[in-house]
Formats: structure tokens, C-alpha cells, sequence
């Protein structure tokens, strides 16, 4: 498998985190940027994972964490990716949420 083969693992790896991302309901609005670091073996599992940079918003930097731990298992990487490789760094973008544009409603009397 050529670099085209380990392009599309990685992008197979991208789509499947991706799938997962969730903006949780307890944090803040202003978004951030999560780095995780995590390892993956052979087989495609899990072996761990860490917040290498804070967002500043534990509910964000717990959501990146668990963003990738629901994810798996992954596709097996392929064969020619060397074990020093299978260690993966994961930017994972909040976006602020934009609440000047919600409407609240309130509760209307009958």
C-alpha cells in the first residue's frame, strides 16, 4: 500500500470521528480548540487517550475525549504504517454557537 492507502485510512478515521462530534449543552458558547492525542493498535482499538491542549471549557475538552472513545473500533491501519505512527494527534474544533440568534419563547397561558 502506497501513501494513497495510509491517506485513506486517515480519512476513513476522519469521517468515523467526525460522526461522533457533539457541541454538549453545558458549555459554553465560545467554542475552542481541543487537542487529543491518542494510540490505536493493530486490531484498530482504543489504547488511550489524552488532552494535550485545553479548549479553557472542561465540558468541550471532556466532549473531544469523548468524541473519540465513541468512535471506535477503527479500521485496522494499514500494514505498512509503522507502530510509531499509530499515535495519532486530533485538532477537534468547537465552534462558537451563535445564541443572539435564538428565539426564547415562553410558555403560553390557555
Amino acid at each position: 500500500m502506497a501513501d494513497g492507502g495510509k491517506e485513506i485510512w486517515i480519512k476513513s478515521l476522519l469521517r468515523q470521528l467526525n460522526t461522533q462530534r457533539r457541541y454538549p449543552a453545558r458549555a459554553t458558547d465560545e467554542g475552542g480548540t481541543a487537542k487529543v492525542v491518542f494510540r490505536i493498535d493493530r486490531a484498530g482499538h482504543l489504547v488511550s487517550t489524552a488532552l494535550v491542549e485545553s479548549t479553557g471549557d472542561p465540558a468541550l475538552d471532556q466532549e473531544a475525549l469523548a468524541m473519540v472513545k465513541r468512535a471506535q473500533p477503527f479500521a485496522p491501519p494499514p500494514p505498512e504504517l509503522a507502530d510509531s505512527e499509530l499515535t495519532l494527534l486530533l485538532p477537534v474544533v468547537f465552534a462558537p454557537r451563535r445564541t443572539s440568534d435564538v428565539i426564547k419563547l415562553r410558555a403560553a397561558t390557555l
